[in-house]
Formats: structure tokens, C-alpha cells, sequence
């Protein structure tokens, strides 16, 4: 079943149609990327930085209405295992690299 997904317009902004402007999704980090590392200006490295950052700071859009029927506490019990998880994950990995660099550096 495919689900309509409806966005609404509020404090938060608009999020584009699927697959508007795709390229332009790959390539704008790409570029201001770019500004930052290789500019020769402070001022130019900064207004790439404010730009590669601003929608983060601005957030997602909210979905106007639920999406799913898959209740409320079964999907708070998996971002937490998923959470948990994906920490785990990285602390075991850390841990196995940073004990095999002391191991074998010379």
C-alpha cells in the first residue's frame, strides 16, 4: 500500500516534491563542500559553511497527518533498540580498531 504523503507549510518550510531537483541535491553539498576546503577567502570558507548548514539547523518538515498504523509505543521501542544498537555497533568497532593500532604500531 503507498501512502500519499502530505506535507504542510509551517514554521518548519516546505520539503519538495519526490525527486524534484535531484541533482541539485547531489551536487550543492558537493560545491560548498568545495568552499569550504579550497577557498582562499575566510569570508567565502564561512558563507559555504553557513550554507552547508543551514537546513540542518532549520529541521524537517512534520507530515500533516500519521503515516502507518503501527503503534505508538512499538515505534518508540525501536528507535530505542535502534539507538542502542547503532552504539553499540560503534563502541565495539572503536574499540577492536584502537586495540589492534596499539597491537601493530610501531
Amino acid at each position: 500500500q503507498v501512502h500519499d504523503l502530505h506535507f504542510e507549510r509551517g514554521k518548519r518550510g516546505h520539503v519538495p516534491e519526490a525527486g524534484a531537483k535531484v541533482p541539485v541535491r547531489i551536487f550543492k553539498p558537493a560545491t560548498l563542500a568545495g568552499l569550504i576546503g579550497f577557498a582562499a577567502s575566510p569570508l567565502i570558507r564561512g558563507f559555504g559553511l553557513v550554507l552547508i548548514l543551514a537546513p540542518h539547523l532549520m529541521g524537517a518538515p512534520e507530515a500533516a497527518r500519521a503515516l502507518g498504523t503501527v503503534p505508538p509505543n512499538l515505534t518508540h521501542a525501536f528507535i530505542v533498540a535502534t539507538a542502542v544498537t547503532n552504539a553499540l555497533f560503534w563502541l565495539v568497532l572503536g574499540g577492536t580498531f584502537g586495540l589492534l593500532d596499539q597491537r601493530w604500531s610501531p
